[in-house]
């Protein structure tokens, strides 16, 4: 079994302008340092120093709680689902799916398709799981009570 630290995320990290535009450099809040240490010491041992990197601007949180998207698009689906006869962790998959065709991300495995989480949707993603389940509701005659 493997022990060792793989990967290390980092949600937020200031980039630090180096002078040469080949290096690259970030800094680090210190409570990721002894992550970092330990990935480092164990690279330089079984990769012989080199990393995959992936850079992306940090992306906006959707909001949560009460008023909320989130509060919003899980009301919905409670509705939804009460009214179709299915769970809501179902209800919400469906919804998911077929907001996939506004764009909302998902992966295949193993010929299943797996939307990407909630919890990491974007403000925009959030709006197109509204915007599903609205149209859903509609289609199958539920009419849907606003908060």
């Amino acid at each position: 079994m493997y022990g060792g630290l793989r990967e290390l995320l980092i949600p937020c990290a200031a980039r630090v302008r180096l002078g040469d535009e080949r290096a690259i450099a970030f800094t680090l809040d210190p409570a990721y340092l002894p992550y970092a240490k330990k990935l480092f010491a164990e690279g330089m041992v079984k990769t012989n120093d080199c990393y995959e990197v992936r850079v992306r601007m940090k992306a906006r949180r959707r909001s949560t709680g009460p008023g909320s998207a989130s509060n919003h698009f899980h009301g919905h689906a409670a509705q939804i689902a009460g009214a179709l006869g299915y769970t809501m962790d179902q209800m919400k998959y469906i919804l998911k799916c077929e907001a996939g065709a506004m764009g909302y991300p998902s992966e295949m495995w193993k010929g299943l398709v797996i939307p990407k989480s909630e919890a990491d949707a974007t403000p925009e993603e959030e709006s197109a799981l509204i915007e599903t389940s609205h149209r859903i509701a509609a289609e199958n005659g539920v009419e849907l009570k606003e908060d």
